[in-house]
Order: structure tokens, then C-alpha cells, then sequence
């Protein structure tokens, strides 16, 4: 279901891209933060829940899974459609299940704000966001 060439189409057709900044160390697991929303967080899922742009290749050994709102696993058929692509339900339980797998290489991506962000096209509004470092 990852790989399947639809997901390419979307791509190209968006377009997604994929930018790496670091290194990531399989032997960790990972918290990410994405932003900005949009619609259906469609970058999201391009870059994080499919081969689109090569996420297992850009940061090899981490399987990142994707965390979205838990209304969105009601409906049975979207439910497995959002599962096959590594998607969870951003719930405590989701996350420390993702985060505390022994061996690393684990990854749980959030994306922040909401509706209001998601529909929002004013150009003045996307800005960087950095998260600060936490030191365990």
C-alpha cells in the first residue's frame, strides 16, 4: 500500500517534498512535530505514511508512524486505509506504545494545530516553528 503509484502522482501533483536537516539514529526513537497542517495534512502523509519520497531510504532503520485524530478510525474502510500507511490515533497510549518499543528506531509524528490552521491561506501565517531539544 506504500509504494503503490498513486502515491507518486500525489507527489508530483502537490508537490511534497521531503527535506532532511540531520541524521537520525536508529537506536533511538523519536518525537516529530509537523506544521503546517492543511487539508487532510496531505504533505504528511505523503512524506511520512508512503515511498513517495523515500522515507525509508532518506533515514534508514526509523519507521515513523504518523498520528491523527481518533474520530478518523471510526469509519471501518478509512480506518484500515490509515492503518496500512502507518497511521495511529495521537492518544497518550498511541504515542508511549510508538516511543517506549526497546531497540529504537521508532518515530511518532504529530501534526500540530487544527481546523482553524488547516483551512487557513494567508501567506503572512507560515513561519518557522523549532522545537527545543529535551535532554533525558
Amino acid at each position: 500500500m506504500r509504494r503503490l503509484p498513486v502515491w507518486n502522482k500525489l507527489r508530483d501533483y502537490f508537490p511534497a517534498k521531503l527535506v532532511k536537516t540531520t541524521e537520525l539514529d536508529p537506536s533511538k526513537n523519536y518525537l516529530f512535530g509537523y506544521h503546517p497542517h492543511g487539508i487532510l495534512s496531505i504533505g504528511c502523509s505523503l512524506n511520512f505514511g508512503t515511498e513517495a519520497t523515500n522515507i525509508s531510504k532518506v533515514f534508514p532503520g526509523v519507521k515513523i508512524n504518523f498520528l491523527t485524530l481518533k474520530s478518523n478510525f471510526i469509519l471501518p474502510i478509512f480506518r484500515d486505509y490509515i492503518m496500512s500507511l502507518g497511521g495511529c490515533s495521537v492518544t497518550r497510549e498511541s504515542m508511549n506504545y510508538i516511543l517506549s518499543k526497546p531497540g529504537g528506531g521508532n518515530g511518532a509524528i504529530v501534526v500540530v494545530g487544527g481546523a482553524k490552521e488547516g483551512t487557513l491561506r494567508e501567506r503572512s501565517y507560515f513561519h518557522n516553528t523549532r522545537f527545543a531539544r529535551r535532554e533525558s
